[in-house]
């Protein structure tokens, strides 16, 4: 049949051929199949199913298809009840936008369609969707039975025909014959001879605009599921057999894609009602464990309003008990809502018109599910919904055992269905808190009965009982606690207990004591507290927890006692204490003070060193201790100088004590000694001062010994420490304490000092018995060369000697004299190195020379004796800073003491050498060698190798050599060590000096060592010289050397002549003794420069005096004197001198 308007044929799905042969349509028939099942059966969704429907048959299979459902509960099951979601592709939707979710027939326009059940299977259905007969036979689907999920037509604009259609046109169409059926229908137009039944679906297909029509069942798993329906209005197709055929597999599969959809949507549903299930199952065990927590009705109060409100997911919640006669409700908790907005129903009466009141009034539960049901109620209640965003409420009854407890209210923000399942979980929700509110309320109930019983017999206790909860606040005021602390019951109860606490303390005893209980569960102490009129208290406290049946505290309970009696019995006792301490201790002070005053005359009555420490050894037994030791080291090791036990008969066991704590380190003696701390061990049972280095014998005495209890102390006096006092407690049992150690350390004080002065005193009568030594041995050896010189110059004066006699005489005398010059060299060195007036010159010196000079003048006198000596020197040349003269002195004092003791045929051996820093001069014999007692005694004044007259005079001198070789070598900076042996065995010397940091050394020739008497004198002649000097022969001496020479010489004995000859004469220069007596050389020479004429005035003067330090010739050339001459002299140098000043030559002088 043509119409007007047709739509051109559509374009050519990308699979379809050309079909100019049945062979072409069947290739395009087979893949649009293919194609179908892809699409079809990739997507579980029935919207997605059903749009692939549409995209795939129109326009290829018809211009129009629809899709009719037989049962409700099959497409509400499948979603296709939803609101329809918007069309992905085209012009329009590919549903039936009219098809309300909730209608399965066409909308009247302007009028939202009715809200339908959604129990499954519409009424009068079987489960195939054929309506019931009433005989008991079958009969086709009602009108009511189908429902459109699908409409799509090519041309938008018609599908308002396709959702329109009419229950009679589809039942004219054959929708319902074709389920009955089960067969598929063709339905095209009919000539004039079709039958009524075909008239009348031709008229059903003109409604349609229809050519040509298809109606196709949809069976999945022998299930009619409803009819798929095709048609063809715009196009000129007409369908036939094959398209029927075509048709069918299509529905076929739309049948199985359908059904696979509802088979997953039934197995979502189930496992999201499982995951329900599992999620309520938990949670409702979790709100029957809190609730068997909360043993208080608040605190089932707060689970009730936190985890029964969050497990049955809503967002506020009122619970309301009956109070009074049971009239009334009273709202006792709340969540979610403000004060303002639940103020309203603080109280209610149970008639009143709210879902609470009901729910107790009817005992039934109340559910709105949605604002319409809420308006229900008064305004106040809707009021209050708005105001919370309450979109549904539940009001749920408490029952225990027949009897309406209240009610509990939940709200919630959105709308609610409250299936069966939510009901059933809410209401065992409820359930479980009422049974934990009426065992909470009972176990208060009994809990108060106790109580009650409790406070009754606690009234007679004499303490004060408190009972406070968890926090401190006080909830019970027994026993004696008002007349404790003034406070009636009513006042303090409520409050915290931190009032009874000091303002300043409060927060520290508080916290205390309640951290304190939740540590260990107990307090017990005293706390400083406050009565009601603000005097204080001293309190006792005992406080505890009181825990349930699981361990769970309760509450807590405080035993206040008043222990002022107590206090002050305390204080007295302890102030009897004290005054009785203070009496032994001052009886103990006044016992030691005259222990003290007792050891300091017992010490001060002996100067002797030795008696002295016996003394101190002995004075301490018993009352510091009982067995006393006195240590010393002495350079050789310790060792005990005085011991003594209070028990005499193991005093010989003390020699076997010497405690060491640590093996390898120093005991406690040796460290007190080296630091000068005294050391306290206050017990050492147990071996503790045994140690694996002790030989059998100390084991053995230490363990007979027995020590308790050990102290060491220094013995020190001013400054030194002279020795350790080690007391010891045994027999006593005593055990020192520091009390000890001080009084200790005064009494080793004294001691000390005691020693210190019995030292000295030793020192003392050493030093003068060493004094009359010394002069004696002086007085012997200036005797001695004195006793040559007067013997042999009388004799020549006699003239009693000839000539060879004469010379021999003459030799004798000036050997006596020179050695006599020797000695009282050594006395003036000796007294400048006392007085630290002895200076030496800093010159660069080539050591070898002045070790030469040194054997040289030394030779004459081993020679004599019949000693060799041997020399071996560095060939290289050893340099170093000093004075030569001072250095050869000390080379030759060696060498004179190597040759003294050296037996006659011995050899003396000379070796100077020097490494890296350091040159060596060493100085060895084999003679007599010395003792290890005198070793260290070698290097000091007026010592020697045997200080008895017999040893001493047996090799002469004055003891005072090796005491200024050592002071001068340590002005040059270097070291000198004496080693020997033994006796019998030899001596060696050495002297180490540091090596000189200059490139070069002062060349120095003998002559500048030491002047050379074979020299010619120099001549004189034309040099006037004036000699002033109160010495007759030395005056006489000085002009016979001088006129000798060729000089003019003129003579004053006193500075007076002297300036009597200048004021007449003008001598070339002037000889002037300083020592002379009245006016001095001093005096002299300042009158010559001050008050004579220029010309005189300028005179050069030579010095010659017996002063003969540095600081001697600074005077005289300061004074005015041009040279410095000490005597005696020899007649060439003093000729030397006169020649030098008198030529103008720059002048020298000897120091020495």
């Amino acid at each position: 049949m043509e119409r007007e308007g047709s739509n051109p044929p559509p374009a050519a799905m990308p699979w379809q051929v050309p079909t100019q042969s049945r062979g072409g349509a069947i290739h395009n028939e087979l893949m649009f199949l293919a194609d179908a099942s892809e699409q079809l059966t990739g997507s579980l969704d029935p919207h997605t199913i059903l749009e692939r429907l549409a995209r795939l048959s129109v326009p290829f299979l018809a211009d129009w298809c629809t899709v009719d459902l037989i049962e409700r509960g099959a497409a509400d099951t499948m979603g296709l009840l939803d609101p329809l979601p918007p069309p992905p592709y085209g012009d329009g939707p590919p549903f039936a936008p009219g098809v309300s979710a909730l209608d399965f027939t066409p909308a009247p326009a302007g009028k939202p369609p009715a809200r339908p059940s959604r129990a499954g299977a519409a009424p009068g259905l079987d489960r195939q969707g054929f309506a019931d007969d009433p005989k008991g036979g079958r009969q086709g689907a009602s009108k009511s039975a189908f429902c459109r999920v699908a409409a799509k037509h090519v041309n938008p604009g018609r599908e308002g025909l396709l959702r329109a259609i009419s229950p009679d046109a589809e039942e004219r169409l054959g929708i319902a014959k074709v389920l009955h059926s089960g067969e598929s229908e063709l339905l095209h137009e009919l000539d004039g001879e079709a039958s009524d039944e075909a008239r009348e679906r031709a008229a059903a297909l003109e409604q349609l605009g229809t050519r040509s029509a298809m109606a196709v069942p949809l069976i999945a798993r022998g299930r009619k599921l409803g009819v798929l329906s095709f048609g063809v209005s715009e196009s000129n197709r007409i369908y036939s057999a094959d398209d029927l055929v075509l048709a069918a597999e299509l529905a076929h599969r739309v049948a199985l894609a359908l059904d696979n959809a509802y088979l997953y949507r039934k197995a979502e549903e189930a496992r999201q009602s499982a995951e329900r299930s599992a999620d309520r199952a938990a949670w409702l065990f979790a709100v029957t464990a809190a609730l068997s927590d909360a043993i208080t009705p608040p605190a089932v109060l707060r689970v009730l309003a936190s985890d029964v409100v969050a497990a049955a997911g809503a967002m506020t919640a009122m619970v309301a008990l009956r109070a009074g006669s049971g009239g009334e409700l009273e709202t006792v908790r709340s969540t979610g809502y403000l004060e303002a907005q639940i103020a309203r129903f603080k109280t209610f009466d149970i008639s009143a018109d709210l879902p609470l009141a009901r729910a107790v009034r009817e005992r039934q539960p109340i559910f709105l599910e949605s604002d319409e049901r809420i308006g229900r109620f008064e305004p106040g209640f809707v009021a209050c919904c708005a105001a919370t965003g309450e979109h549904a409420y539940a009001a749920i009854p408490l029952f225990l055992e027949g009897r309406v407890l209240g009610a509990v209210g939940f709200g919630f923000s959105m709308p609610q269905s409250f299936s069966e399942d939510d009901r059933a979980f809410m209401l065992a929700l409820v359930q479980q808190s009422a049974q934990a509110l009426e065992r909470a309320r009972l176990a208060a109930l009994q809990t108060e009965e106790a109580t009650h019983l409790s406070h009754e017999v606690l009234k007679q206790m004499p303490e004060a009982i408190l009972v406070t909860d968890l926090e401190g606040n006080i909830r019970y005021w027994m026993g004696e606690a008002e007349s404790i602390f003034g406070y009636l019951s009513e006042e303090i109860v409520g409050k915290s207990m931190a009032l009874l606490h000091r303002a300043e303390l409060r927060e520290e005893f508080t916290g205390r004591i309640l951290q304190q209980i939740a540590d260990s569960r107990t307090f017990v102490g005293e706390v400083p507290c406050v009565r009601r009129d603000g005097s204080e208290v001293p309190i006792e406290v005992t406080a505890y927890a009181v825990h349930d049946q699981e361990g769970r505290p309760l509450f807590l309970v405080g035993i206040h006692r008043d222990i002022t009696d107590r206090k002050r019995a305390e204080e007295e006792r302890a102030r009897f204490i004290r005054v009785q301490a203070a009496r032994a201790e001052a009886e103990e002070a006044a016992r030691r003070f005259a222990f003290l005053a007792e050891v300091s005359t017992a010490l001060a009555a002996s100067l002797d060193f030795t008696a002295t420490l016996q003394s101190l050894a002995r004075l301490v037994i018993p009352v510091l201790a009982d067995f006393c030791l006195v240590d010393v080291d002495d350079g050789l090791g310790l060792r005990h100088v005085a011991v003594a036990h209070v028990s005499p008969l193991k005093e010989p066991l003390l020699r076997y004590f010497h405690p060491s704590r640590v093996d390898g380190e120093p005991g406690p003696v040796a460290r007190v000694l080296r630091t000068g701390r005294s050391e306290l061990y206050a017990d050492v049972r147990g071996d503790v001062l045994l140690h694996e280095a002790m030989t059998t014998d100390e084991a053995a005495a230490n363990r007979e010994l027995a020590p308790l209890s050990y102290l060491v102390v220094a013995l020190r006096a001013r400054g030194r420490i002279l020795g350790a006092m080690s007391l010891v407690s045994s027999e006593s049992g005593r055990f020192f304490e520091q009390a000890d150690v001080a009084f200790a350390e005064e009494v080793a004080h004294r001691a000390a000092l005691a020693l210190d002065n019995a030292r000295l005193y030793r020192e003392v009568q050493d030093a003068n018995r060493l004094k009359d030594e010394f002069l004696g041995t002086v007085s012997h050896e200036l005797r001695t060369p004195l006793n040559a010189i007067l013997g042999w110059a009388r004799m020549m004066q006699a003239g009693s000697l000839d000539r060879v006699a004469e010379t021999r005489a003459l030799s004798a005398i000036e050997r006596n004299a020179e050695h006599q010059v020797t000695l009282i060299d050594e006395l003036l060195d000796a007294s400048q190195v006392v007085t630290g007036t002895l200076k030496i010159e800093r010159l660069a010196v080539e050591l070898t020379l002045p070790v030469q000079a040194a054997v040289e003048a030394i030779l004459p006198s081993a020679a004599g004796k019949g000693v060799a000596i041997e020399t071996t020197l560095d060939p290289e040349g050893v340099y170093v800073e000093g004075d030569p003269a001072r250095l050869q002195q000390v080379v030759w004092h060696l060498l004179s003491n190597a040759v003294k003791f050296s037996r006659p045929g011995g050899l003396v051996q000379v070796h100077l050498s020097q490494d890296e820093r350091f040159a060596e001069v060493r100085v060895s014999d084999d003679g007599e060698g010395i003792s290890a007692d005198s070793l260290p005694h070698v290097f000091e004044r007026f010592r020697q190798g045997d200080s008895s007259s017999s040893g001493a005079r047996h090799h002469g001198g004055l003891g005072l050599g090796l005491s200024i070789v050592r002071h001068l070598v340590e002005l040059h900076g270097g070291m000198v060590r004496l080693t020997s042996p033994g006796p019998g065995r030899g001596t060696t010397c050495a002297v180490q000096l540091p090596l000189s940091t200059g490139a070069t050394a002062t060349a120095l020739t003998s002559a500048g060592i030491a002047p050379d008497p074979r020299n010619p004198f120099p001549r004189l002649t034309g040099v006037r010289v004036l000699i002033a000097d109160d010495d007759p022969d030395t005056l006489a001496m000085l002009s016979s050397v001088l006129r000798r020479c060729g000089a003019e010489v003129s003579t004053a004995t006193s500075s007076v002549e002297a300036m009597k000859l200048l004021e007449t004469s003008e001598p070339s220069l002037l000889v002037v003794d300083i020592g002379m007596p009245g006016e001095d050389g001093y005096a002299l020479i300042h009158k010559v420069r001050d008050l004579l004429p220029r010309k005189v005035g300028r005179t050069p003067a030579l010095a010659l005096t017996a002063y003969a330090r540095t600081e001697d010739r600074v005077r005289a050339l300061a004074a005015g004197f041009q040279m410095h001459v000490p005597k005696p002299i020899e007649p060439i140098e003093l000729a030397a001198a006169v020649k030098s000043l008198a030529t103008g030559l720059s002048p020298w002088s000897r120091e020495d």
